[in-house]
């Protein structure tokens, strides 16, 4: 069984963002860094809320 990450990877390879998420280089300068993070924990909690309601969610 897929775990919740997993399932949120899959959801943004829909949207083309997971390799940027996954693409952590240290060649970028920290406000980079900082942003892609602020990013991340964005798209993180999105997926996941998103995955919560597809599981919670019934059709009557």
């Amino acid at each position: 069984m897929a775990t919740a990450r997993e399932d949120l990877y899959n959801i943004l390879d829909l949207l083309g963002l997971s390799a940027r998420l996954k693409n952590k280089g240290d060649t970028r300068s920290t406000q980079e860094r900082l942003a892609a993070h602020r990013y991340s924990q964005t798209a993180w909690v999105c997926g996941y809320c998103y995955w919560l309601d597809a599981i919670f969610s019934v059709d009557p």
